[in-house]
């Protein structure tokens, strides 16, 4: 079949696929350089975490409401 060019939509999707590609490539670069500094990684109870001291017991806490669904039947 004959090659039939991409239409105006399509063409500019693609340009932002481009974009963004290049973009997250930047971003790649910036995290793996020597330059970055990530944020250090809380550690708690042998258990590593991102979140900070204060967002790490307020997550528990809410786990600890979370309800016993062990022996709910899951209705979809």
């Amino acid at each position: 079949s004959p090659y039939v060019a991409p239409s105006e939509i399509v063409q500019k999707i693609m340009e932002r696929l481009r974009e963004h590609e290049s973009h997250e490539l930047d971003a790649y670069t910036a995290y793996n350089s020597e330059t970055f500094s990530p944020i250090p990684v809380q550690q708690n109870n042998n258990r590593l975490s991102v979140l900070s001291p204060d967002n790490r017991e307020f997550l528990d806490r809410q786990r600890s409401k979370s309800p016993d669904m062990t022996h709910k039947r899951m209705i979809i």
